[in-house]
Formats: structure tokens, sequence, C-alpha cells
């Protein structure tokens, strides 16, 4: 069974090899889930009414690129 409360670290995992690290935390983790989630289910709507879903797919991309160096400069 899976706790219900929120774990106390906040990195998902963490992989350090030399002077490099990546650290992935819960929170981004979860914001791209939910942005790739969302883009799933908006190109099957775009598929069934007959538009490209590929258009969808790109506004991801530009979405996450333009939200991401924005978050940075508001930082």
């Amino acid at each position: 069974m899976f706790p219900l409360y929120p774990p106390d670290d906040p990195y998902l995992f963490q992989i350090t090899l030399l002077s490099w690290s990546l650290s992935v935390r819960w929170y981004g983790a979860l914001s791209i889930d939910g942005a790739l989630l969302a883009a799933m289910l908006a190109a099957h709507r775009e598929a069934r009414r007959g538009f490209d879903p590929d258009h969808v797919w790109n506004l991801l991309t530009l979405g996450m690129i333009l939200g991401t160096v924005g978050a940075r400069l508001c930082t």
C-alpha cells in the first residue's frame, strides 16, 4: 500500500558521476507528467475532430521551453 502523504525528500532521484550531478525533484517530474497527459488528451481530441495532432506536441514543446525560461527570469 502506498502512503498518502508527501515524501520527506524533495528529490525523486539523484545521480552523481565524478563532479557532475543530476537531481530530479518531485514537483518537476509531476509537472512534466501533467503536461504530457494533457497533451495526449488534447492530441486525441484534435485527431477525432480532424485536425493535425502534431500541432499540440509542437505547442507543448514551445510552451515548456518558454515557461522554463520565463520562470528562471522571474526568480
